[in-house]
C-alpha cells in the first residue's frame, strides 16, 4: 500500500514534523527484568572421572519476581534484574564455588525461557501484547500484529477498503488457485496411469505453483494430495485383490468340483452297465429282484449326486461371472470419476485464472485511482510509530520508524496521518 503513498516523500515528511525517528542499527546488551522465565544449567570438572559433571540441583527453570531477584537452589536469592545474562551466569558461578567449597567454579550457562512483553496499539489488524525478542524491531512487531489495519476513510471516498478487499480477495483466489492446480496434477496423474493397476502411486508436482503464504503452503497442499492418491490407491487395490481373492477361490472350488462330477459319472456310466445287465439276469430268472431293485436305488442317488454338482459348477461360474463384472465395474468407474473430476478442476482452473485476472486488473485500477487521488488533493499519508518507554521512572513517548529497536515493556503505537508535500502534518509527540 505504501508505494502508492509515495512512500519515500512521506517518509521525508514524517520527519520533520517529528524529529528524527530512532535509526539504532545494533541492539544493546539484553538486561533481565522481573517475570521473565530462564532456564540454568550448570556443570563442575570431575578430576577423577576425568570429565564435567551436571549439578542436577541447579537444572531447571526459574522465574524473576517483582523485586528482580531470583531464587536458586544452594545459592539463595541473587538481584538479576538489570543484569545480562553472562553477568547473572558469572555471579551463580562464584556464588556455586563459595557454597560448596569447589576447587574450580562451575560453567553456568543461562538462557531466557520467556521475555517480557510489548504492546503496540492504534492502525494495526491485531493489537495486544506479544512476547518481546532481542533485536524487535518496529516493523517486526507490526508484523507479528498482522501488519496495518486501515488507512483513513475519508481519503479517496474509501478507495483504501476496496483496495484491502480487493487484495485479500486476490490472495484467497490464489491460494485456491495453487490447492486445484496440485489436485488437477493428482488426478491427471491418477488418469494417466495403468487401468489394471488403478493409476499411478505417486505425481509431480508443477513447477509454477504459486501461493500466497510461500512454498511451505505448497509443500503441505502436495503431501496431502499425495497422501489422498496413497490412500485412494490402496483402497482400490485391496477391493481389486479381495475380489480377486473370491475368484481363485471359486475358480479352485470349480475344479475340484468338475473332478468330483467326473468322478460321478463314471460311477454312473459303470453302475448303469451293471443294473442292464442285472435286468438281463433277472428276466432269466438268475438273481433276486430286491438286488435289482438295490442297485437301481443306487443308480438314482448317483444321478442326484451328477445333477447337484452339475448345479454347483452353474452357479459357480454365474458367481466368477458377477465378480469378473465386478472387476471392470471397480475399473471403469474409477477411470470415469477420475475424468469427470479431473475435467470439472480445468473447468475450475479456468474460471479462476479469469477471476484472477479480472481481480487483479480492478486492484489495480483501484491503485492508480488513489495515486490520482493523492495528486489531484496534494495529500498523502504516512504510518506514524510513537514508542513510549519508561525512562528514569517516567514514560517518555518519541517518534520512531519502521527499524527502531524495541526493548520489553515498550508501547508502539501506529497512527496514520495526513501530510502534504511541503511536509506539514498534524504529527505531535
Amino acid at each position: 500500500m505504501l508505494p502508492i503513498f509515495r512512500f519515500m516523500s512521506v517518509v521525508a515528511a514524517v520527519f520533520l514534523i517529528g524529529g528524527a525517528a530512532r535509526a539504532e542499527t545494533q541492539p544493546p546488551a539484553y538486561r533481565l527484568g522481573p517475570t521473565e522465565q530462564i532456564g540454568l544449567r550448570a556443570v563442575v570438572w570431575d578430576s577423577t572421572q576425568a570429565a564435567f559433571v551436571e549439578l542436577e540441583a541447579m537444572r531447571g527453570s526459574y522465574s524473576i519476581a517483582a523485586d528482580g531477584r531470583v531464587m536458586l537452589p544452594i545459592v539463595g536469592p541473587l538481584d538479576a534484574g538489570g543484569t545480562t545474562i553472562d553477568d547473572l551466569a558469572a555471579r551463580v558461578s562464584r556464588a556455586l564455588q563459595e557454597r560448596t567449597g569447589l576447587n574450580e567454579a562451575p560453567s553456568v550457562a543461562i538462557e531466557i525461557l520467556r521475555h517480557r512483553p510489548v504492546f503496540i496499539l492504534g492502525e494495526v489488524a491485531q493489537p495486544g501484547q506479544y512476547e518481546y525478542r532481542p533485536g524487535l524491531r518496529a516493523i517486526q512487531l507490526l508484523s507479528m500484529a498482522g501488519g496495518y489495519f486501515r488507512a483513513p476513510e475519508e481519503r479517496a471516498g474509501g478507495r483504501v477498503s476496496e483496495a484491502i478487499r480487493l487484495g485479500g480477495e486476490l490472495r484467497a483466489l490464489r491460494a485456491q488457485l495453487a490447492g486445484v492446480r496440485i489436485r488437477e496434477a493428482r488426478l491427471a496423474a491418477e488418469a494417466e496411469g495403468d487401468a489394471e493397476s488403478g493409476g499411478a502411486a505417486r505425481f509431480a508436482l508443477p513447477q509454477d505453483i504459486g501461493h500466497p503464504e510461500g512454498a511451505a503452503a505448497v509443500d503441505q497442499i502436495y503431501a496431502r494430495e499425495l497422501s489422498l492418491m496413497q490412500a485412494r490407491q490402496d483402497a482400490f487395490e485391496r477391493s481389486i485383490a479381495s475380489l480377486e481373492s473370491s475368484r481363485a477361490l471359486l475358480e479352485s472350488e470349480t475344479r475340484v468340483l468338475t473332478e468330483k462330477r467326473g468322478g460321478i459319472q463314471r460311477q454312473i456310466e459303470l453302475m448303469s452297465e451293471s443294473v442292464g445287465n442285472i435286468e438281463d439276469l433277472a428276466e432269466r430268472g438268475l438273481v433276486r429282484s430286491p438286488s435289482l431293485v438295490n442297485m437301481q436305488q443306487a443308480l438314482i442317488d448317483l444321478q442326484a449326486r451328477d445333477l447337484d454338482a452339475e448345479t454347483q459348477l452353474f452357479r459357480a461360474a454365474q458367481t466368477i461371472g458377477e465378480m469378473e463384472r465386478d472387476l471392470n465395474d471397480i475399473r471403469q468407474r474409477r477411470a470415469t470419476e477420475v475424468l469427470a473430476a479431473l475435467q470439472a478442476d480445468q473447468a475450475t482452473i479456468v474460471q479462476l485464472d479469469l477471476r484472477r485476472e479480472m481481480l487483479g486488473r480492478l486492484l489495480h485500477e483501484t491503485r492508480a485511482e488513489m495515486a490520482q487521488a493523492d495528486a489531484d488533493t496534494g495529500v498523502a499519508y504516512a504510518p506514524v510509530f510513537r514508542i513510549t518507554r519508561e525512562t528514569d521512572g517516567q514514560p517518555v513517548t518519541e517518534i520512531g520508524g519502521p527499524q527502531s529497536l524495541l526493548t520489553p515493556l515498550d508501547v508502539l503505537e501506529i497512527e496514520w496521518v495526513e501530510v502534504a508535500p511541503d511536509g506539514v502534518g498534524t504529527v505531535t509527540n
